[in-house]
C-alpha cells in the first residue's frame, strides 16, 4: 500500500517564486505511463525521483509511484517505498521511452 507524504505544490511554487524550469503542464504529466518518472519536492525542500508505478488521469491526475533515488534528509520514507502523489506535485518528469537510469 502506498504511503502519504507531504509533498510542494508545483504550480503554486512556480506562480511565487523563480524556478530554474518551469513544472510541466497538465498535457505533459497526463501523458506519464508506468517506468516513466516524476521529480517531486517534499514540504521540508528535498527533491527526489519516483518511477510511476500506477496512473489515475482524469481533472486532477493521481499516481502511486515508487521512490527511486535515496533521500538525503532523514525521512520517513526510504528508496523503494511506494508514495501517492497529484499531478500538481510534478516538478519535472522524464519518460522510460527516451531515457536511461543514468539520467536520473
Amino acid at each position: 500500500m502506498a504511503m502519504t507524504v507531504s509533498l510542494v505544490n508545483a504550480v503554486e511554487t512556480a506562480e511565487n517564486f523563480i524556478l530554474r524550469q518551469k513544472p510541466p503542464n497538465k498535457q505533459q504529466i497526463d501523458q506519464l505511463i508506468p517506468e516513466d518518472y516524476s521529480r517531486v519536492k517534499t514540504t521540508n525542500g528535498e527533491y527526489f525521483w519516483v518511477k510511476v508505478d500506477e496512473v489515475n488521469i482524469s481533472e486532477v491526475s493521481s499516481f502511486v509511484g515508487i521512490i527511486f533515488t535515496d533521500p538525503v534528509f532523514p525521512q520517513k520514507f526510504v528508496k523503494g517505498d511506494k508514495i501517492n502523489f497529484k499531478e500538481f506535485n510534478v516538478f519535472d518528469v522524464r519518460s522510460s521511452r527516451w531515457l536511461t537510469n543514468e539520467g536520473i
